[in-house]
């Protein structure tokens, strides 16, 4: 997948592209950030150490992004990072009041 994302920005950045330099570098830098974030999953993939539950998850989250099915996708994130629990019983609103501090 990073590949194809790479492929993406570089074709965009080589063929004048829709976006405006700005955005070609924000572009950038997220992907860049990305490898960087990614490194030690990846290690410890090529490491055999990876969870395999991750793996499960990981893995069908990749084939939905693929797929261009990116709710999905988002769906198997959150159930990757907070599970099924279900909110607290009373809890129908959440906000946050901000106040002044003098």
């Amino acid at each position: 997948m990073l590949l194809l994302w790479e492929g993406d920005l570089t074709s965009a950045r080589g063929s004048g592209g829709t976006t405006d330099e700005k955005g070609n570098l924000v572009s950038m830098a997220q992907y860049n950030q990305t490898v960087t974030y990614l490194n030690p999953m990846m290690e410890k993939l090529k490491d055999q150490t990876f969870d395999r539950d991750m793996s499960y998850f990981l893995s069908k989250m990749v084939i939905f992004c693929l797929q261009g099915e990116y709710i999905e996708a988002d769906k198997v994130y959150m159930q990757l990072s907070i599970g099924n629990a279900p909110w607290p019983i009373g809890v129908t609103m959440v906000s946050l009041d901000i106040g002044v501090c003098v």
